[in-house]
């Protein structure tokens, strides 16, 4: 992991970042222990960890199981502005998920029921929360 992929806001092994850095010349973060603390604690980023993306995570993260045995796995979708954001394990890999927009109900009958599926090697909740910011400008907290 390097600081290059980090937000404010992303989940890791020590908390929330709550603010990205250099530290003694060094790169760095400030991470709050939860989302109720007040106090940040500073890190180099090699003592720093990210969290590898589970279902308990997905779960958190406000994701709802709408499938058992999918394609590839469990499938499990959130709703943002219409469009169903599903992600499920990647075919070819056991440590990995992919993403996917399904089910959409939408004014435009063109994009009525669209689906469309990308993969994206996913293994860290950091990195779907950056995912969805980029995409939607959606924040994924839990």
């Amino acid at each position: 992991m390097t600081i290059q992929e980090l937000r404010v806001g992303n989940f890791i092994d020590k908390g929330i970042i709550s603010g990205i850095g250099y530290i003694e010349g060094k790169p760095g973060c400030n991470v709050l222990k939860n989302k109720f603390s007040s106090i940040s604690q500073s890190y180099f980023i090699e003592d720093i960890k990210p969290l590898e993306l589970t279902e308990e995570w997905l779960l958190k993260l406000g994701f709802v199981l709408i499938e058992r045995k999918g394609r590839y796995g469990n499938i499990y979708a959130k709703s943002i502005n219409d469009y169903d954001y599903c992600i499920e394990r990647d075919f070819n890999k056991d440590t990995s998920y992919f993403v996917g927009i399904e089910n959409t109900d939408s004014n435009d009958d063109r994009d009525t029921d669209f689906t469309h599926n990308f993969s994206y090697d996913l293994r860290y909740v950091h990195q779907l929360q950056n995912l969805f910011f980029d995409l939607v400008h959606y924040e994924l907290n839990a």
